[in-house]
């Protein structure tokens, strides 16, 4: 008789397990139905999102024809080629946050100063990268600036991403 008790028990726990792991994928499938009505639905709220990713990689950039964009990159390596003392920088700058970092006390100060020299580096890469792109531009004939404003038009309008 204690054998029979028993059988029903484990077939009831594997039951269990069986509704539990079909309940867990339910909720992926729909979570990724939602995800994907939100990611790709024509609403303000979903293209305010869309439109931080797509600042981050620069549409003014990504509007550039494949050749621009590797023309401009040429001309970035050059500079950076010319400013080794840069890479150096960064390189000790890192080599000075993981010391503070790994020193039992907590240096703010320090840590704040390697970041802030790091933000420094970084931004003016950032002004030499958007000047090379305006001299860029001040290059262009009225007809390769009119396509240029339709292709950024565009990359605003669809989120349509480079081809590289």
């Amino acid at each position: 008789m204690t054998n029979d008790t028993v059988k029903p028990k484990r077939v009831r726990n594997i039951w269990k397990i069986i509704f539990t792991i079909s309940l867990a994928l339910n909720i992926a499938v729909l979570g990724a139905i939602g995800g994907a009505a939100v990611r790709f639905s024509k609403s303000p709220i979903a293209s305010e999102g869309h439109l931080k990713e797509r600042q981050i990689r620069s549409i003014y950039i990504r509007a550039l024809s494949k050749e621009q964009r590797r023309e401009l990159g040429r001309k970035m390596r050059d500079q950076e080629e010319n400013n080794k003392d840069s890479r150096a920088m960064v390189a000790a700058g890192f080599q000075e946050a993981i010391r503070i970092l790994r020193s039992e006390n907590f240096n703010k100060e320090a840590f704040e100063a390697v970041a802030q020299g790091h933000s420094k580096i970084s931004n003016d890469r950032l002004k030499k990268a958007r000047s090379i792109l305006i001299s860029h531009i001040t290059y262009m004939n009225f007809d390769q600036r009119l396509a240029y404003a339709d292709r950024i038009e565009k990359a605003l309008n669809n989120g349509a991403k480079s081809k590289r």
